[in-house]
């Protein structure tokens, strides 16, 4: 069975819970009545007080790091349908660009423009990503559902990312590339787990809309130094759909049914429409 195990929180994450950017944030999710307007006022005060203008290459610290680490962790304990104002937050905030008074350039961190290139979340995100291991059936449940939010959330962004397909660089929120090892862990193996489905799911859920937009547009990703790439396509969209059929039959847990059958309609309303290869890569 999934989860026989304890899940408890590292220390360094209830560290983190003290912090005034974790706490910020966290009242998105915490309070009803909180706005992502006030937030961002309340963040834009933080960002000025952690400014060290001798530091050129990081001018505010480690204050991206810590706000893309509290924003993952809120996320891993919200659900992914409470998740909104977290996405909103995030690409309003990739709006907001600072500027150097001393020549008038647009500041970075990092080598990443602030906060337009939203500098730290890449590299947070696929640690983070890359930590947990769905194909491994005795993850606790409580650490396999944090991990769930979390690609829900990533799927969310990618879904809200501000996209020109016009442009061949991959905008900074689109993860759906990620997908594709999600995918090959829930489909192509002998057993999977019922983690590895739902993981999947989440992405078939909330990043749909990207991902069948990517599919049209033909977006190619990973292309660098001559190396073509990898482009997704409708035969993947559709041995998805088979392979969400196949693996429900053999899941474990009801609510695992439950999340495949969402998955299957999210993608079946996009399937519904006219296809258009509108590729421009």
């Amino acid at each position: 069975m999934d989860g026989e195990s304890t899940f408890v929180l590292p220390r360094y994450i209830i560290e983190m819970e003290s912090t005034a950017t974790f706490q910020l944030l966290s009242t998105l999710v915490r309070e009803p009545t909180a706005s992502v307007t006030d937030v961002l006022e309340q963040f834009s005060h933080l960002t000025s007080a952690a400014r060290s203008p001798s530091n050129e290459e990081t001018p505010f610290g480690a204050l991206p790091y810590n706000t893309c680490c509290a924003l993952l962790e809120i996320a891993k304990r919200t659900a992914p349908q409470a998740q909104h104002k977290l996405v909103s937050f995030v690409t309003e905030l990739q709006k907001v660009k600072l500027y150097d008074q001393r020549d008038g350039g647009q500041m970075s961190s990092e080598g990443y423009l602030l906060w337009t290139e939203l500098p730290a979340l890449g590299y947070t995100a696929a640690d983070e990503w890359n930590a947990f291991d769905v194909t491994t059936a005795s993850t606790p449940s409580e650490e396999t559902r944090r991990y769930e939010n979390m690609i829900a959330l990533l799927a969310q962004l990618s879904t809200a990312a501000d996209v020109d397909y016009a442009e061949t660089t991959v905008p900074e929120l689109d993860f759906t590339f990620w997908s594709l090892r999600a995918f090959k862990e829930a489909f192509d193996q002998q057993d999977s787990t019922d983690a590895a489905v739902r993981t999947a799911c989440m992405w078939l859920i909330y990043g749909s809309k990207r991902l069948w937009a990517n599919i049209q547009y033909g977006r190619v990703f990973g292309r660098r130094d001559g190396e073509p790439g990898v482009v997704l396509t409708k035969e993947m969209w559709d041995s998805w759909v088979e392979g969400l059929r196949r693996v429900k039959e053999h899941c474990q847990r009801p609510e695992t049914h439950d999340i495949v059958d969402e998955a299957l309609a999210s993608m079946g309303r996009l399937s519904a429409q006219p296809f258009t290869n509108g590729s421009s890569n």
